[in-house]
């Protein structure tokens, strides 16, 4: 993307926009073969999710609403229209994003976060150092900046790594006179198959004694996965 955004500018057309309506990992890469056979299906979508929600994190001037994941397409082999859905059995050619009855795969389910952040305003994530692939995305309603949204993705399965552990501050969040803070917690990995929606795994509160008017999150994380959080004031 940054390639043909150069090119675009070269060429005189710096005011048009450049969007990107999917991405891929590259599975003929040998650090992906092992991990990505077929006998691995649930973490191969997994991986596909957590790495297309990577993805759009780093598209870091991209509004918000850019982002939000459309409906995966059903594609036929013959190309043709099938009206009658007795026609088209064996036809089907599965989607990286259903299961041919029609089940969510995760790689679906790990970008419903981005459906619940339209229409945000982009929070910078300012400070912090990381060495184990992981990407973050915070954001506000305009009209409600009590609540914090906030989508953790990694896809770092090359590293071998089963697991990581991310240690997240919320800087003066809260007002003085707030000591707890609620978060709830929704986890997208390899298990989040055959349902319609995700559901809040974790909730609870956080003591803002931190720092001052501050919070702090430590989570483990299985790679690949995505985390989508809510941080609500009181």
């Amino acid at each position: 993307s940054s390639a043909i955004r150069g090119y675009l500018n070269q060429s005189g057309y710096g005011d048009v926009k450049l969007i990107a309506t999917a991405v891929s990992p590259d599975y003929d890469d040998p650090k992906l073969q092992n991990l990505m056979s077929l006998e691995y299906e649930d973490l191969k979508s997994a991986h596909l999710g957590a790495f297309q929600t990577a993805a759009r994190i780093y598209f870091q001037d991209t509004p918000v609403d850019w982002m939000i994941a459309g409906r995966g397409p059903r594609v036929f082999s013959d190309l043709v229209a099938h009206p009658d859905l007795n026609t088209f059995q064996g036809l089907v050619v599965e989607s990286d994003y259903f299961y041919n009855d029609s089940t969510a795969k995760p790689s679906f389910m790990s970008l419903f976060p981005f459906r619940q952040v339209s229409g945000h305003q982009r929070v910078v994530v300012s400070e912090g150092s990381d060495t184990d692939g992981m990407t973050i995305l915070a954001s506000h309603d305009i009209n409600n900046p009590k609540v914090v949204h906030v989508i953790v993705a990694n896809s770092n399965v090359s590293s071998g790594i089963a697991s990581i552990k991310y240690d997240l501050v919320l800087a003066q969040f809260a007002p003085p006179n707030v000591t707890e803070v609620e978060y709830k917690l929704a986890v997208l990995d390899r298990s989040s198959y055959g349902v319609s929606s995700f559901n809040f795994s974790q909730t609870g509160k956080l003591e803002t004694g931190f720092q001052t008017g501050s919070i702090r999150l430590i989570q483990e994380m299985a790679v690949p996965s995505v985390h989508y959080i809510q941080f609500v004031q009181p």
